[in-house]
């Protein structure tokens, strides 16, 4: 199973990836890198914003859809 996580750094994030990650599934984090960035150092993280008047917004989350990430498509 794979899952995009909005997040996962605070709050309630690092128990739903901790969760997930012994289920074995292969987990992404999408934050904007600001807290606790040194947080699951082994897992991939795309940085960017939801807001897309901030900063490059959603565009690297957009470019890692483009590049195959199919389930996020439909």
């Amino acid at each position: 199973m794979e899952l995009l996580v909005l997040g996962g750094t605070a709050f309630l994030g690092p128990e739903i990836v901790e969760a997930a990650q012994r289920r074995g599934w292969k987990l992404t984090l999408f934050n904007r890198g600001k807290t606790r960035a040194d947080l699951f150092p082994d897992l991939e993280k795309i940085q960017g914003d939801r807001d897309p008047a901030t900063g490059e917004g959603l565009k690297a989350l957009e470019k890692a859809i483009a590049a195959g990430w199919e389930t996020l498509k439909k």
